[in-house]
This record gives structure tokens, sequence and C-alpha cells, in this order.
């Protein structure tokens, strides 16, 4: 293995134990990822801090002010009267219809919005930039612009001052994010995921049955979707994937189904996703609480999986 990509592997498995046991703060653990990698000679100087300038780190920044923007202006709250009485009408008080209409609300919304913007939506609704993200591709500006000058127009009208901004950013949640993308593009520069890619794919081996095939490819997709990005996951299995579906002559649609299920069930772990760390914060939860709530529902999408995709696009 070469060394770049063992130095790269080590990090990634340090950083996952250095979160679950909470003995160092996220601020810590994202400076110390460019400065390992940096030292170590995987990336250069240049792109050891390069990621403070990333549209998702920018989009996130924008996401906290105005948060803090409609919590001053106590729209926060008012939203929050509104759908709490929306919730006692339908659900009479009832914790688990609640939860099941925040939970669809966000569904629906994740179906037309990305899932970091419904997030942002969600705590707290920020409506104006959930607006300019729907509007995205009719504008044509992309969405940390549409943020950065909505973040203007907040500081030009008064409603935040100077003070106010800066204090609004989760500064810890940001150079974390910071850190993890520099470690997912040192990942891929190193092939570190084709590695890990490879180690997973080869625990498929020979099979034959269309359920431990199916079984095999999503729970390797979810288990790798945890700590690499969704979207590189996919990448990265796909073509793999597809190579050994046409080896044992299987049906390259249960194939793609199958990794692409595993990939989106990116919700055991604050990292999986910026979607999970933008609420890790506020809400106060930590690695071993992503863990416990997640790993159940990624065992639920499992069994779903094996029980639907075999009949929709049987493999053989």
């Amino acid at each position: 293995m070469p060394f770049n990509a063992s130095v790269t592997l080590i990090l990634l498995f340090t950083i996952v134990i250095l979160l679950i046991t909470k003995r160092f703060s996220l601020t810590f653990i994202g400076v110390l990822i460019p400065i390992v990698l940096y030292l170590s000679g995987v990336i250069d100087n240049e792109a050891a801090f390069s990621n403070l300038t990333h549209p998702i780190l920018i989009m996130l920044i924008c996401i906290f002010i105005q948060s803090k923007a409609i919590f001053e202006v106590g729209l926060a709250y008012q939203i929050g009267e509104s759908f709490s009485t929306f919730t006692r009408k339908i659900g009479q008080n009832n914790e688990k219809i609640t939860i099941m209409l925040v939970i669809g609300f966000g569904a629906i919304m994740s179906t037309v919005l990305p899932n970091i913007a419904t997030t942002a939506a969600l705590v707290p609704i920020v409506i104006a930039f959930v607006l300019s993200i729907i509007f995205e591709k009719a504008t044509g500006i992309p969405n940390q612009y549409i943020g950065i000058i909505g973040v203007m127009i907040l500081g030009g009208l008064r409603i935040l001052n100077e003070r106010q901004i800066f204090n609004s950013i989760d500064w810890s949640t940001t150079i974390f994010i910071a850190g993890i993308l520099t470690l997912a593009a040192a990942l891929s520069s190193t092939g570190s995921n084709d590695i890990l890619a490879g180690l997973a794919i080869s625990l498929i081996g020979d099979t034959s049955s269309a359920y431990v095939f199916t079984g095999l490819l999503f729970a390797i997709s979810a288990i790798l979707t945890q700590f690499l990005s969704n979207t590189g996951t996919a990448g990265v299995l796909m073509p793999i994937g597809l190579s050994i579906a046409q080896s044992m002559d299987a049906d390259p649609r249960a194939v793609v189904m199958a990794i692409a299920l595993g990939c989106a069930a990116s919700f055991a772990t604050p990292i999986a996703t910026p979607s999970n760390i933008i609420v890790t914060g506020p809400g106060q939860l930590t690695f071993m609480d992503w863990v416990k709530v997640g790993s159940p529902l990624v065992i639920i999408g499992l069994v779903l999986s094996l029980i639907i995709l075999p009949l929709v696009f049987p493999f053989f």
C-alpha cells in the first residue's frame, strides 16, 4: 500500500476513534487533519487550508448567520408556534405523530432541495435561503453567492451588526467541516477510496445468491458512506459493482439500486453528510447518538432492500 494512502487511512480511523471517545473538541480534530496530512507530505501547503473557502463551507456560514437573523426578528418563534399548533391539531400532542410530521416535511423537501438546504430550513427554517436555492437554476447564481448576498443585505439593513454576524457562526463546526473536506480530498487523491472499496467488494466473493448479493452491496455502501462522501462512495462502487454484475450475468439495475440506496443511508455518523454536521452542534448530539439512532435505520433500510429489490429487479 502506498505511503500516502496508508497515512490517510490511518488518519481516517484515528478521527473516527477521537469522535467516538469525545476526548478532543471538533475544533482540535478539524485543525489536526490538515496539519497531519501536510507534515506527512500527503498534501502541499496550499491544499492544507484551501477548503476554508469551499462552497459548502461558505454556504454553511451563511446558514448560521441567516439563522441568527431569523431568531433576532422573532420569525423562528412564530414559525415554531404555527407548526406546534398544527401538530397539536393533527397529532393531538402525540409525540410519535409529531416526529412523523417533521420527518415527512423534511423528506418531501429533500425530494426537490439539497439535503443540506433542507436541514438549514428545519433548524431553524431559513425561508429566504430555501427560496434562493429553489430559484438557483433560474438565476444561474451558485448557492454560496446567494447566501453571501443575503448576509450583506442583513448587515446593510442593520438587522444584524458585525459582532452578531461573527458570533452567530459556529466556528467549531466550521473548522471541523473544513478539516473533513480536506480529508475527503486526500482519500480521493491518494487512492484510499479505491483501496477501501476494493476491500469491501472482495467480501462479496463469488456469491450467486440474489439476497446475499443485495445485502452485501447495500451494507458495503452504507458503511463506507458513513465516513466517505456518499457521492464519492457511489462513484467508486458503481463501476466495480457493475463489473461484478456483468461477470455474474446479473441485472445491472439491481446493482445500481442496491449501491444507491446504501449510499443514501448516510445517517449513522455525524460526518456522513454536511446535513448531519449542521444539526450536531445546535442539537448537542454526540457521535454515539448518531450511531444509536442511525444504525437501526440503516438495518431497516437493509431489510427493506432485501425484500423489495430482488422482487422489482431480479438479479438473475
